[in-house]
C-alpha cells in the first residue's frame, strides 16, 4: 500500500491538521465509482452493483436530493468542470433542475464578487447548498491514479480559497470527500447499515430501454447494507472544531442528511434517514455555541487563512513504479 505525506500534498495536510476530520468515513456501497455517486444524489444506487455499459441507458427515475430540495424550497446551484454525473437522472431533464448547473467558472466568479458580469455580494449570490461536481474526465484534475494528484489538490485549493477570501465564508460549510476508494482492501473493514430501500442487485426499478448491460449482476451475493471501504474526508468551516478527529462510523451519504437536518428536506430513503440520528449525524464536528469558533491563528481577517494554509505546489516528480504490484 501505498500513500503521499505532507510533501506531497501540503495544502490536504494543512486542512486536516486545523479542520477537522474522521478515520471512520466510508464509502456508502462496497461498489465502484458509479453505484457510490448514484447513492451521493439519490441515497440509493436502486439496485445497480455496476456502472451501465451503454451510454444510451434508461435515465434513473430516483428522486435525487435536488428535487428533495427544490420541493422543500431550498436554494442550491450545482457546478461541474468536465461532466454532470446528475445528466444519468431523469430529475436533470426537470426545467426547475438543469438551469441550476453551471460551469464552476461562475461559482469562482460568484465568489469574487461578480454575477453575471455585475457585481454581486458573494454572501447573498451563493444559495444554500453548493454541489461541485468532481472534474472526473480530459481535465485530469480528479486525482485518479495516473493523473497527477498534486494538480488536482491545486484546483481543490482554487476553490477553498476563493470562498475563504470572500464574505461567504464566515457561515458556510464546506465537505472535501471522495466517491469512492479505488482499492480492494483496508485494515477498517465496511460495516453493516440499514438498507436504503427494497431494491435488490440486479433488480432495478427503471424499465431497460434495450441499452447494453443494463443493471448488471454480479456473483458476490449480499445486498445494499454493507458500507464501503474507508475514503478521505475533511469538514472545513469556521464553525468546526479545531483539529478534531471523529471516531463514529458513517458513509459519506450523511452529507445529505446533513443538508436535510440543516434545511428540513425529508430524507430519501431508510440510509439518510439513520444518519439523522442524534448520535450518528455530523453535528459533532462543529461548534455553533461561539461564533465562530475557529480563527485562523495568525490572523482574524478573511484572508488569514489563505495566507496560513500551505500553497499545494505542482512540481512533484511520479514514479508509475511506485504504483505498480509486487
Amino acid at each position: 500500500m501505498g500513500y503521499y505525506d505532507s510533501t506531497d500534498l501540503p495544502y490536504y495536510y494543512d486542512l486536516a491538521t486545523f479542520f477537522g476530520t474522521s478515520d471512520s468515513w466510508h464509502s456508502p456501497v462496497l461498489a465502484n465509482t458509479v453505484p457510490n455517486r448514484m447513492n451521493l444524489m439519490a441515497e440509493t444506487s436502486f439496485g445497480h452493483e455496476y456502472p451501465e455499459l451503454d451510454s444510451n441507458h434508461p435515465k434513473y427515475a430516483a428522486k435525487t436530493i435536488f428535487r428533495a430540495m427544490n420541493d422543500a424550497n431550498v436554494s442550491w446551484l450545482y457546478y461541474y468542470h468536465d461532466g454532470i454525473f446528475l445528466a444519468n437522472f431523469a430529475d436533470f431533464q426537470d426545467p426547475a433542475i438543469q438551469p441550476k448547473t453551471f460551469p464552476d467558472t461562475d461559482l469562482l466568479a460568484r465568489l469574487g464578487g461578480q454575477c453575471s458580469g455585475n457585481p454581486c455580494d458573494p454572501d447573498k449570490s451563493i444559495p444554500q447548498v453548493v454541489f461541485i461536481d468532481s472534474p472526473s474526465g480530459g481535465s485530469g484534475l480528479d486525482e485518479h491514479p495516473d493523473n497527477n494528484i498534486q494538480s488536482g489538490a491545486a484546483y481543490v485549493q482554487s476553490i477553498i480559497s476563493a470562498l475563504m477570501n470572500s464574505d461567504a465564508w464566515r457561515d458556510s460549510v464546506f465537505i472535501l470527500s471522495y466517491d469512492e476508494g479505488g482499492g480492494l482492501y483496508d485494515h477498517v473493514p465496511p460495516f453493516m447499515v440499514p438498507a436504503p430501500d427494497n431494491n435488490l442487485p440486479g433488480h432495478c426499478p427503471d424499465a431497460n430501454n434495450g441499452s447494453t448491460g443494463y443493471c448488471t449482476l454480479g456473483n458476490l451475493g449480499g445486498t445494499f447494507d454493507l458500507t464501503g471501504f474507508r475514503v478521505p474526508v475533511i469538514v472545513i468551516s469556521p464553525f468546526a472544531i479545531p483539529h478534531f478527529m471523529s471516531h463514529t462510523r458513517r458513509d459519506y451519504t450523511a452529507i445529505l442528511a446533513f443538508i436535510e437536518k440543516t434545511f428540513n428536506v425529508p430524507a430519501l430513503t431508510a440510509r439518510d434517514a439513520y444518519w439523522q440520528d442524534p448520535s450518528l449525524d455530523m453535528s459533532e464536528f462543529f461548534d455553533l455555541k461561539n461564533t465562530p469558533s475557529l480563527h485562523p491563528p495568525v490572523s482574524t481577517g478573511q484572508t488569514g487563512w489563505t495566507k496560513l494554509l500551505a500553497n499545494q505546489t505542482i512540481t512533484g516528480q511520479c514514479d508509475p513504479k511506485l504504483e505498480s504490484g509486487p
